[in-house]
């Protein structure tokens, strides 16, 4: 659901390029975090002592004790940059969705807009300099699970007639408040990951109200639901919920190359998913029967 992402996904060259990129999604993904998950695994065999306030720090740490200064150098402006790319979409999208949101003209200034990248990019910088948790931490805790709470408003409106504005921002409430207590310990889920009550919830908020309201508002925009996509619906809900592995939770005995189970565990899934994802751009023909 990152917002920078769907806007990125629209400069696609043609179809078949979208496709790719959805494709190929998991498994850079997988790749990605696994390269992450490694960095600080190493951090904390390297630097076992180090507080936990300094945790963010760790990837340096290793290049200034392992690295070169050129290599060193080559590394860290290679991720500033990575970071930078990121972070100028997300300013974009956030001031264009805000932008063109906005009911009076007075907003859609070239001024209001300047001032509106900087006062974002201000708090995010004030959030960085003195952060509540580690950085990671901190964007586990809200980034990732608040851009979940989307999921019901997207998906409700391409796919739902009934789905309706109070039905959006009754759920999207909803799922952001839990977020808040879910972050500041107030809620608790010990054997569930935060996303799967909060996601539940916004689902359920976003029905029901939508259903009370009785106003539909957007069968222009909603596609028709094909009898094969319920069948696709369930698949992909599937590896929703496999996702949440609690079974593995706190298992760190090595399987296979001196890696966890949990590991090949995600490995498999990320290669699954990929899987599932070509099978639903390009191959019909074997999914008919399930739409039957």
């Amino acid at each position: 659901m990152f917002p920078q992402l769907f806007q990125r996904f629209m400069a696609a060259r043609d179809e078949k390029s979208l496709k790719w990129t959805v494709i190929l999604y998991p498994l850079i993904c997988t790749f990605l975090f696994f390269m992450t998950v490694s960095i600080g695994v190493i951090g904390k065999y390297v630097f076992p002592h180090l507080p936990l306030n300094q945790t963010d720090a760790v990837f340096p740490l290793l290049l200034n004790r392992y690295a070169g200064e050129l290599l060193s150098a080559l590394l860290l402006t290679g991720s500033i940059a990575a970071l930078m790319s990121t972070l100028d979409s997300q300013l974009l999208t956030v001031s264009s969705i805000i932008i063109r949101d906005m009911p009076s003209q007075r907003f859609k200034t070239n001024a209001f807009r300047r001032l509106l990248i900087a006062a974002i990019a201000l708090s995010g910088l004030l959030i960085a300099v003195n952060p509540p948790d580690t950085i990671l931490e901190f964007i586990n805790k809200t980034s990732f699970n608040g851009l979940a709470v989307l999921a019901p408003t997207v998906i409700g409106g391409l796919y739902w007639r009934r789905g309706n504005r109070y039905g959006a921002l009754s759920s999207i409430a909803t799922g952001e408040l839990m977020v808040v207590l879910f972050y500041f310990d107030l809620l608790s889920t010990p054997q569930l990951l935060p996303v799967i009550p909060i996601m539940l919830a916004s689902f359920a908020v976003y029905t029901a109200v939508s259903l009370l309201t009785h106003a539909a508002e957007n069968i222009s925009l909603v596609f028709t639901l094909q009898r094969r996509n319920w069948a696709w619906a369930g698949i992909f809900g599937l590896f929703f919920l496999l996702g949440n592995d609690f079974w593995n939770w706190n298992q760190s005995r090595a399987l296979l190359l001196g890696l966890p189970g949990w590991i090949w565990y995600f490995i498999l899934l990320g290669v699954l998913l990929s899987g599932a994802f070509a099978l639903f751009s390009f191959g019909k023909r074997p999914f008919r029967s399930l739409g039957r």
